[in-house]
């Protein structure tokens, strides 16, 4: 998780060297795998697709809590979610415009299109629409 925002060739030789120290300790783990939980932890989250959600636009803004209120609903257990104007020097923010509401899903290092509609983010983000009442 921490790595995700780093260059891409920083990201590769880190992803590489935490690769090789969970190698390194497979058989203590799979021995004592209760000796072990925060390693099967980032093993766990390893072997997912992390999804990169920035979320642009003025916090306070209803259509910024709208598409706030879809991520906090949508089950999405590898996530990385970089959200509001004070997020805008991180990496994910890079080259995103601040001052409009728009939601960016991003996996693998490529980015879906942009969206500002609640409905859309919910599809991107894997989740089902909620019957209507």
């Amino acid at each position: 998780m921490c790595c995700s925002a780093w260059p891409s060739s920083s990201r590769r030789a880190l992803r590489a060297r935490g690769d090789a120290a969970v190698d390194a300790v497979w058989p203590l783990i799979e021995r004592y795998p209760s000796g072990f939980g925060f390693l099967l932890g980032v093993a766990e989250w390893r072997a997912g697709q992390p999804k990169e959600i920035a979320l642009t636009g003025p916090a306070d803004d209803p259509a910024f809590r709208a598409l706030r209120a879809v991520v906090g609903q949508t089950f999405i257990p590898h996530r990385v979610l970089v959200a509001g104007e004070g997020s805008s020097d991180l990496p994910l923010m890079q080259h995103r415009a601040t001052d409009q509401v728009m939601a960016y899903v991003c996996e693998a290092y490529a980015c879906q299109e942009p969206t500002h509609d609640p409905e859309r983010l919910r599809l991107l983000l894997g989740g089902e629409t909620p019957p209507s009442s």
